[in-house]
C-alpha cells in the first residue's frame, strides 16, 4: 500500500492516553501491547509543577506485572525551563521481551504536576492502525 495514500489516522493508533490531570502522585497510564505494531510513541505533556519529577518509559505484561524501566528523563521544577514541556519516547520491539512485550509511561512528582500523556502506535502489522484506538479516541476525518 502506497503511505502516502494513508491518512494519518490510518497509520497512528492510540492506544492509551494519561488524562490532563493535577497530582502529587506518581501516575502510570495503562500497559498497552505492541505486537500488532512496527513502532511506538509516547508524548509527556508537563505543565506547572512545583518540584523536580522523572518520567519513566516501562514495559511489563498485560497486568502491569514483570516491570522494568526503558528510559527515564528527568524534568525541571517550579520557575525552571521544565514547566510547559514536551516529552517523547520512541519504542522499538527490542525493548520489549516475550514476558513484557507491553509499554506504559509513569509521571513521578516529588511536588504538584499537571501532566498528560498520548501512548501511541505507528504502522500496524495489518490492517489501518486506527482499528486498534482506545474506546475514547474518535476520529473525525
Amino acid at each position: 500500500m502506497n503511505l502516502n495514500s494513508q491518512k494519518p489516522s490510518e497509520r497512528i493508533a492510540i492506544l492509551a492516553t494519561l488524562p490532563p490531570a493535577s497530582s502529587t502522585l506518581a501516575r502510570t497510564s495503562d500497559f498497552v501491547p505492541m505486537d500488532g505494531f512496527h513502532k511506538g510513541l509516547v508524548k509527556v505533556l508537563i505543565g506547572a509543577n512545583t518540584a523536580t519529577g522523572t518520567l519513566t518509559l516501562l514495559r511489563g505484561d498485560s497486568t502491569g506485572g514483570n516491570t522494568a524501566a526503558i528510559a527515564t528523563q528527568a524534568y525541571g521544577g517550579a520557575g525552571t525551563v521544565g514547566n510547559d514541556q514536551t516529552y517523547e519516547f520512541n519504542v522499538d520491539p527490542h525493548d520489549l521481551t516475550d514476558t513484557a512485550d507491553h509499554f506504559a509511561v509513569s509521571v513521578g512528582a516529588a511536588g504538584t504536576v499537571l501532566s498528560a500523556a498520548i501512548l501511541e502506535a505507528l504502522d500496524a502489522r495489518y490492517g489501518p492502525a486506527s482499528d486498534s484506538n482506545d474506546s475514547a479516541v474518535t476520529v473525525s476525518r
